[in-house]
């Protein structure tokens, strides 16, 4: 087994990594033990670009389309964790949210200056959370990446520097486990 899993707490952690995801209302991240991560990702662009789009709820948001090698490379890592995985969270394939107002950002008209700008970013684990703040996922395995780029599109649009008031680092998923629906009593 080239993986495990390993549980972390934010005193062990030091710098962007979590940025405090207590206060997400999300359960404790736990951040998997991957060998030669950087090994699997040998050939990888770090690199997207940024496009805007809308959401079924018809808000716009920003994110960086990045290459999908990056789910087909980092997914057989991970689906040891469970039978019920899938590939990804999204129609748009791999990305890094941006700015999302369903995440309480507010859309600047600044950002338009920056749409189809190539920015890099820098992987540096993979994590899984089980998040309560989406309830159609059961668990989700995530890249997580750093990006002055970002931050720094994100400060020129009047927002702070990461999603969610600065508590959600950027990441790409790799895979999710979708929640069951309650079945009711007759």
């Amino acid at each position: 087994m080239t993986s495990s899993v390993v549980k972390q707490t934010n005193s062990h952690l030091t710098g962007a990594h979590y940025n405090n995801f207590k206060t997400l209302d999300i359960k404790e991240p736990q951040k998997l033990k991957i060998k030669n991560l950087y090994k699997h990702l040998k050939g990888t662009t770090n690199t997207g670009y940024l496009y805007k789009r809308v959401d079924s709820d018809g808000n716009p948001y920003i994110y960086l389309k990045v290459s999908e090698v990056f789910i087909e490379k980092l997914f057989p890592l991970i689906k040891e964790y469970s039978t019920k995985i899938e590939k990804g969270s999204s129609e748009i394939g791999a990305h890094i949210s941006v700015i999302r107002p369903s995440m309480g950002d507010k859309m600047s008209p600044k950002v338009n200056q920056y749409l189809g700008k190539q920015v890099s970013f820098v992987p540096t684990f993979i994590a899984t959370v089980e998040p309560d703040h989406d309830l159609q996922w059961e668990r989700v395995w995530f890249l997580v990446v750093k990006s002055p780029e970002l931050e720094g599109i994100r400060k020129a649009c009047g927002l702070t520097p990461k999603l969610h008031d600065n508590k959600h680092d950027y990441h790409i998923t790799i895979a999710v486990t979708r929640r069951l629906p309650k079945k009711g009593i007759s």
